[in-house]
């Protein structure tokens, strides 16, 4: 029986990799309108949506393998379909270079300066909901602790974990604000600078490890 927190350690680490999700969550900090209340909002919807996902995923998947056994046929088509659309998620990652996108943008700060606080909370639901990247990973990573067969708190202690990392990126930045101020925002500048410059490669990279891990599982 193996570490089900170690287990799901890099699939958390590659859910955590969102930048559009930091991306919102800036604009919303950066908005001055409202910036503490509005952040912690879409955190609160990035969180509910990212924990009905994550408890959804291991009850489906405990109906399908429910004894934590070997996996079976249909266990390992998830894997290697799971792989696939890691593949094609790396490569689309790494074709989509720095293109303008400057009407998105322009639409989201809009969005940003005229909706109402508690719509912030449908913001993050919808953004999360959107995040396929993060979602994907977490799915081959909810199994993989499955397939530890360890104690159930320990369990539920690595899908915490995962839920904490995959959170981060709308998390860290409102944490950050709401402990420090003014005085975080070189840093939060810095943080949203390093990851839309380079979360093509890190995404790629992790999406690359991930498939190959769930095509030596599947043919095991």
């Amino acid at each position: 029986m193996s570490n089900p927190i170690i287990t799901m350690l890099p699939f958390a680490v590659g859910a955590m990799i969102s930048p559009f999700v930091l991306i919102v969550q800036a604009l919303i900090l950066a908005s001055g309108i409202q910036p503490k209340l509005r952040g912690w909002l879409y955190t609160l919807g990035c969180t509910a949506f990212t924990i009905v996902f994550i408890v959804a995923v291991y009850a489906g998947l405990s109906r399908v393998a429910p004894g934590n056994t070997a996996p079976s046929p249909v266990l390992r088509a998830i894997e290697i379909t799971i792989g696939i659309l890691l593949l094609v998620l790396t490569v689309r990652v790494l074709l989509d270079k720095h293109r303008p996108r400057n009407d998105h943008e322009t639409r989201m700060q809009h969005m940003v300066q005229t909706a109402k606080p508690r719509s912030f909370f449908i913001v993050g639901l919808a953004v999360m909901a959107t995040d396929l990247s993060s979602l994907i990973i977490l799915v081959p990573g909810v199994r993989a602790v499955q397939e530890t067969q360890a104690a159930f708190a320990l369990q539920a202690i690595a899908l915490i974990i995962a839920l904490v990392f995959t959170l981060m990126p709308a998390l860290l930045p409102v944490a950050l604000a709401t402990l420090f101020g003014r005085r975080a925002d070189h840093f939060l500048k810095a943080l949203n600078h390093f990851v839309t410059k380079n979360s093509r490669f890190i995404t790629a990279g992790i999406c690359v490890l991930l498939a190959v891990l769930l095509f030596v599982g599947a043919l095991r």
